[in-house]
């Protein structure tokens, strides 16, 4: 129901906050068992045409065209209705004041998945420090990382270092490696023998100095900036 962009709808308001209220009660349930260890919560991700029946999509006509594509959007593209990461951050806050009024410290980290660049991470950086900001007094702590699952969010992870002080970043190899090598197949005949070096294929291999030049990157990036 987040999906439709009617916030002066009751109905929408009503599943909005029972969202909100249920999701904040699990992360508080979490970072109670973490008691104040790193926690880091990634940002939804979900395979919406795996979720919903047609019929059960039929409410909003963007949700029915995805169902019936078969292709869900994935992390980060979600920022198409901003308001799904709004609330989940929104729940997250609520949490981490909740249980600090309670005497409860948390080390939250929340990682944005699937960022393809720069602006999928501004904007998420936007919406948390304005919801911080204006709704909990700046009074949650948090960081925000990113989770590097596409070559052109890899290729950008530096410029998030410079320009957004991003320093925390996760590999998701298994996104990574398909949509890498997926590419490079493409123009690429079937690995021969001479393919090989050491028993590991060619194309592995550039699959492994493009996750090196990524993280090398990302060190400069840090060095050059003193973050």
């Amino acid at each position: 129901r987040l999906l439709v962009n009617d916030s002066s709808s009751s109905e929408y308001n009503t599943h909005r906050l029972t969202f909100e209220k249920d999701q904040s009660n699990a992360y508080k349930e979490l970072l109670l068992v973490q008691a104040g260890r790193r926690t880091q919560i990634r940002l939804l991700d979900p395979p919406l045409h795996e979720l919903f029946l047609p019929t059960e999509a039929a409410h909003s006509s963007e949700l029915y065209a995805i169902v019936g594509s078969g292709h869900s959007p994935r992390g980060a593209q979600f920022l198409q209705w901003p308001q799904i990461y709004e609330s989940q951050i929104r729940a997250l806050f609520s949490a981490v004041t909740d249980l600090a009024d309670q005497g409860v410290k948390s080390d939250l980290h929340i990682f944005i998945p699937y960022v393809q660049g720069v602006p999928e991470v501004a904007l998420v950086k936007s919406i948390a420090e304005r919801v911080n900001s204006t709704e909990f007094n700046g009074r949650a702590r948090y960081r925000l990382g990113v989770t590097l699952e596409v070559p052109a969010g890899c290729g950008a992870a530096a410029n998030m270092v410079k320009e957004l002080g991003i320093t925390s970043f996760a590999l998701g190899t298994n996104d990574l490696s398909l949509l890498y090598l997926g590419g490079a197949a493409r123009n690429s005949p079937v690995p021969a023998i001479s393919d090989y070096e050491e028993g590991v294929p060619l194309l592995a291999r550039s699959f492994i100095s493009f996750i090196q030049d990524t993280i090398r990157s990302i060190r400069i990036a840090v060095r050059e900036t003193g973050r």
